[in-house]
């Protein structure tokens, strides 16, 4: 009988989350504004603002989706190898 460790389910997991949250962001993609933190060459924080359009969401939603896949095909894939 095949079983998964904790370690493969909780990567499906985070699969599955990432597909949820990936078909979400595509379905119903919002304009939003991103505020970012970063230091420039002086170690100074610099803020700044993105403005995100709706295409941009599917865009990030694509990718969620791209990587949830990915994580999910990795985990059944190696784990059909190593059971076997």
């Amino acid at each position: 009988m095949n079983r998964f460790t904790a370690t493969e389910i909780g990567a499906l997991i985070l699969a599955a989350l990432l597909l949820f949250v990936g078909f979400w962001i595509i379905a119903f993609p919002k304009q939003t504004i991103i505020r970012h933190q970063a230091y420039d060459a002086s170690d100074r924080p610099r803020d700044f603002v993105e403005l995100v359009t709706p295409n941009q969401m599917r865009f990030y939603g694509s990718l969620c989706v791209l990587i949830g896949g990915g994580i999910a095909a990795l985990v059944l894939y190696r784990g059909q190898n190593n059971r076997s």
